[in-house]
């Protein structure tokens, strides 16, 4: 489908015409003017480009797909991969697709996307790859099968199910509890994909009344299994892609009792808003395994962006998120695992969570990236957050209450900017939560936390420590700690960096301009090679400078702060599949489906009660990357004002 930015004429110029163009100058530009100056003859195209349509197409597994999109108009133009499986390459200069498709793949269908780029504009152009499906229907108001449950009543497993552009309403529209009302089970060799024409295309609005996409299977967890007479007619070995679920009654996208289930592209916003629902997530991951949640984006009322919940072997990367408004009690928060094991959370960002005022009953906060283990023995087990971004949130950075977890809660490579924790009373006098708030046990390594402050109370100076630590080893090496305290502009002093009553060890670390107390080698505090003078100099947030000596200063000659620049982990994998969470050497930057997701949070607004008895008042969703004309890359590489 076709998606052109901006149009202009195109202009044949003479050599000595683009001489006199203004200065506005693009690469193309230059490069045409390097040309003129040896005597080339040069035709300048000035108009945005125009990608002619691509059908959706059938390959077979094993082949390398093979595809070259073509312009109406635009030139000279810099190609781009938009969408497709990391193995999927695309020329910058000619356009060209190619993708080697493992023979050991499992038949399932994928959105592939290009962008052309000029001075002038963008296109974007995306169809579907479907490798080894064998049937695909359409659903869709002008089809055969014109509802949701039209299509799986006829859907067989493994074959394709695509969702025509629209929004679809009503509890036909639903994923049900019976096997024919929700897509069959799929196999090993061979997924049932049920997807938006393109992604953010289809919107299922449960309208406030009901919950559209709810996957219910037959799968027993050995974690928990309360609930179990809940489980209904097999739903695995299923994908789901390029769906958005709005004003769900509960939470937004729920996956429960199933296993092997591709989550990729998924959008859901204001679950349980209409009723100020009081436990709610935009998605939740309840006593299931295998699951893989790719490209999750999320916004509006919410509790939690995405709670995993007694589930085992899931992996959440590429997400973006964002908290807005919520009334319930209990705490907010970003991603929370609770009383799971085996996690993998890769690659994701929490940004713009930053209006406390409109989150308006709650009496304690979460965090960014969490671990929440209350009434569960032995959890959690092997969870990781990896290079990720928590940048302008009212959050803490990480918490974990695993007393009886078996190891620890890891953070690495772990982004924490402006990050303004909330010490509000709420009628308890413990209604806060540190920077880190460690009732288990926590290891952050190679992380970069600048620009944190306290507000909010009494509390807000002179108060609690930044970091909590209570009964287990809480472990920080290798990481930045940058004006903690910071208000204003101006770093104060708003505590001590730490209250430890466990082990508790910095070994490495750079605390530049904080003010509070540091802790001296107790019994229980071990300080070992920390620096408290050098400046970082920290000019881009997901890299250091390239010539910075903290790229060797750390144990055992390592880096000293975190680095979000490459994926961990290839695209479409499940927890033990090969390469699920190697490094893959591909760039993170720029975000896929920025422009999905940025333009679909910016037309979110609400209106309501403010906290603690306040005004009522507006939020809007077009701010920090949702803004006009900005892109998620774009915000958060300029964030400190280096372009």
């Amino acid at each position: 489908m076709l998606n052109v930015i901006s149009q202009a004429l195109l202009i044949d110029r003479r050599c000595t015409d683009f001489l006199l163009w203004p200065t506005r100058l693009s690469f193309w530009m230059l490069s045409a003017l390097m040309l003129c100056a040896i005597g080339w003859p040069v035709v300048v195209f000035a108009a945005a480009p125009i990608i002619t349509n691509v059908a959706d197409q059938m390959v077979a597994l094993g082949n390398t797909y093979l595809y070259k999109p073509t312009l109406q108009q635009g030139g000279v133009v810099n190609w781009s991969k938009l969408y497709g499986p990391d193995g999927l390459e695309v020329d910058p200069v000619n356009g060209n697709v190619t993708w080697s498709i493992p023979s050991n793949l499992p038949s399932e269908s994928f959105h592939i996307g290009v962008q052309a780029s000029n001075a002038e504009g963008v296109a974007r152009e995306v169809w579907i790859v479907h490798v080894g499906v064998s049937k695909v229907i359409e659903v869709g108001p002008n089809t055969t099968y014109k509802t949701l449950r039209n299509g799986f009543a006829a859907l067989n497993g493994g074959e394709t199910m695509v969702i025509k552009a629209g929004t679809y309403t009503g509890v036909d529209n639903t994923f049900g509890l019976f096997s024919r009302e929700k897509p069959p089970s799929g196999t090993v060799t061979k997924l049932t994909t049920v997807m938006s024409e393109q992604p953010g295309s289809v919107i299922l609005d449960g309208q406030g009344e009901r919950n559209p996409l709810v996957l219910i299977s037959d799968f027993v967890s050995p974690l928990s299994d309360n609930g179990g007479s809940l489980r209904d007619a097999p739903a695995n070995y299923i994908a789901l892609k390029g769906i958005e679920v709005h004003n769900s009654s509960d939470a937004g996208l729920e996956i429960r009792y199933a296993h092997h289930i591709k989550l990729i592209d998924l959008g859901a916003a204001n679950s349980g808003g209409k009723y100020q629902r009081e436990n709610i997530a935009n998605m939740v991951v309840n006593r299931s395994q295998y699951v893989t949640i790719e490209g999750l984006y999320t916004w509006g009322y919410s509790r939690y962006a995405l709670s995993l919940y007694y589930s085992q072997y899931v992996i959440n990367r590429r997400s973006t998120v964002r908290i807005d408004n919520f009334s319930g009690k209990e705490p907010v928060g970003g991603y929370q695992t609770y009383c799971s094991r085996h996690i993998r959370h890769q690659n994701n960002l929490i940004l713009d969570s930053d209006h406390p005022e409109f989150w308006t009953n709650n009496i304690y906060w979460a965090a960014a990236f969490a671990g929440a283990a209350t009434d569960c023995d032995g959890l959690p087990e092997n969870i990781r957050y990896e290079r990720s971004i928590s940048l302008n949130n009212a959050l803490s950075v990480g918490d974990t209450a695993a007393k009886s977890g078996k190891d620890a809660l890891q953070h690495q490579d772990i982004v924490a900017w402006d990050v303004d924790t909330q010490r509000f009373d709420h009628g308890t006098s413990d209604a806060f939560f540190s920077v880190y708030n460690s009732r288990g046990s926590m290891k952050i390594s190679q992380s970069t936390l600048g620009n944190i402050r306290q507000s909010g109370g009494p509390l807000s100076s002179n108060g609690q420590s930044f970091i909590f630590a209570d009964t287990r080893n809480f472990t920080v090496e290798n990481s930045i700690f940058f004006q903690l305290g910071e208000v204003n502009g101006v770093t104060i002093d708003q505590g001590p960096l730490i209250s430890c009553d466990s082990v508790c060890s910095f070994k490495a670390n750079i605390f530049y301009n904080f003010k509070g107390k540091l802790p001296t080698t107790t019994s229980v505090t071990s300080m070992t090679g920390n620096d408290s003078s050098t400046n970082p100099l920290i000019r881009y947030l997901p890299q250091l400078d390239q010539q910075s000596r903290l790229r060797t200063a750390g144990i055992n000659n390592t880096r000293i702060g975190a680095e979000v620049m490459t994926y961990k982990g290839r695209s479409g994998t499940f927890w033990g599949d090969p390469g699920f969470e190697d490094e893959t050497n591909l760039p993170m930057w720029p975000i896929t489906n920025q422009h999905v997701i940025s333009n679909a949070m910016s037309k979110w607004s609400y209106t309501g009660p403010t906290r603690n008895g306040g005004p009522t008042a507006t939020l809007k969703g077009a701010r920090g990357h949702a803004s006009g004309g900005e892109t998620i890359t774009h915000y958060v590489w300029n964030y400190l004002g280096n372009l």
